[in-house]
């Protein structure tokens, strides 16, 4: 099973939220038979966090990053910003799990798992 991992950038979290999360991450990477879908996310949060629980689990993981940290530059030489990169998350995940503090009211990763809504995948949000 593919499964996204998505979230707000390191910035908007606390030490106990971050704790939090990673452990639920390790939880859910945990399964038998899984790969992390990953946004690499340059400014850290919990595509990170994902990605390095991944290796020490030794889970197999898909890692889109964007050619430009801009949110589109789609029709420019096949290049892609963050829209881009967030819908090939979207498209390439079984189920997608979307991570934000409880204060953020919007954020790419809430974005990226309406996408996936939109395709018909299993979505769960996680508020802390």
């Amino acid at each position: 099973m593919r499964i996204a991992i998505v979230g707000s950038e390191e910035k908007y979290w606390n030490h106990d939220q971050m704790r939090q999360v990673m452990e639920h991450i390790k939880y859910t990477l945990s399964q038998d038979d899984v790969t992390l879908v990953s946004g690499g996310c340059h400014k850290g949060g919990p595509d990170i966090w994902a990605e390095a629980i991944a290796v020490a689990l030794g889970v197999d993981s898909m890692i889109f990053l964007p050619d430009e940290y801009v949110w589109s530059i789609s029709g420019t030489h096949g290049r892609k910003g963050f829209k881009e990169r967030n819908i090939e998350i979207a498209e390439s995940c079984d189920e997608l799990h979307c991570y934000d503090p409880v204060e953020r009211g919007w954020s790419g990763a809430m974005w990226t798992a309406m996408c996936a809504e939109g395709l018909g995948k299993q979505v769960y949000y996680h508020k802390y």
